[in-house]
């Protein structure tokens, strides 16, 4: 994965101040209904793992984002579809259907109303080992403009994540003319079962700390949020702070930061992201 080298979490910005739109996020937080797209923790909670039983493709349709969507007409359906096996994040039933976010093993995403008598349920699991060093440690992606990088760090059950998020990479006059906003953190995780997070002071020059690929990393004992209870704790929308919570679900990782809290104008990290095979050394 390429790593940008910034010091501190920064925002190129010089295209003319407009009203921005709201940083896309993925179906989990995004057009609910039901509202949970203002309770990211719910959103977060409820959300389950679901398979393409087998038999025929199972096509995307158009949500809410579509009036009258979504419903069994050619106005919203969609070219994408997910193959039997498949597994992917729900988030809310609408109807015959069930909102889902996809990532394909090489980060490409998806989210749409697929059909739920397509689908199965899968049980999460009611005992057993929690989630080990292998389950978190990896390059998860969302898309190509969000990466989180996990790794061990130095002391045992704790994790090095690094972040690094862009906004409007995707769209060429802003490439051409500098305004892509960035954003980037890097933190020590203590995870509770399957949750995690952390508080990061991205703008301060915090004592006993190093830089890892231009990052600059706190020393552990500064880190806040390191013995917090991820399963109670979640990031405040107004925490001057870049904060983020994380949950383990299967093979994704559900992320959530304050949009703008880790970065640029519209920058948030997130999203339900997926580990990518490991690189060729």
């Amino acid at each position: 994965m390429r790593r940008r080298t910034m010091r501190k979490v920064m925002a190129v910005l010089v295209l003319p101040l407009l009203a921005l739109p709201a940083a896309a996020m993925a179906g989990v937080f995004y057009n609910n209904p039901q509202g949970h797209q203002a309770e990211p923790q719910a959103a977060m909670r409820h959300a389950w793992l679901v398979r393409v039983k087998p038999g025929a493709k199972a096509y995307f349709y158009q949500n809410v984002v579509t009036p009258g969507c979504p419903n069994l007409t050619a106005a919203c359906k969609r070219k994408g579809y997910l193959l039997p096996g498949d597994v992917a994040v729900a988030s809310y039933t609408l109807g015959a259907f069930t909102v889902v976010d996809f990532v394909g093993p090489t980060g490409t995403p998806s989210d749409g109303a697929i059909e739920t008598r397509l689908l199965e349920n899968v049980p999460a699991p009611q005992s057993g080992p929690m989630p080990g060093a292998q389950d978190w440690i990896g390059d998860w992606q969302d898309s190509a403009e969000q990466q989180i990088t996990v790794t061990r760090s130095a002391t045992p059950g704790v994790f090095s994540f690094m972040g690094d998020a862009t906004w409007g990479a995707g769209d060429p006059e802003r490439v051409r003319n500098g305004g892509v906003h960035l954003g980037n953190f890097a933190a020590y995780v203590k995870p509770t079962g399957s949750w995690g997070g952390f508080v990061a002071e991205v703008d301060a020059e915090i004592g006993g700390g190093e830089y890892d690929h231009g990052f600059h990393w706190p020393a552990l004992s500064a880190q806040k949020g390191l013995a917090s209870d991820w399963t109670r704790v979640f990031p405040k929308d107004d925490a001057q702070d870049c904060s983020a919570s994380f949950r383990l679900l299967g093979p994704y990782l559900i992320a959530y930061t304050p949009v703008d809290a880790c970065g640029g104008m519209n920058v948030t990290f997130t999203g339900v992201y997926r580990k990518l095979a490991p690189r060729a050394r």
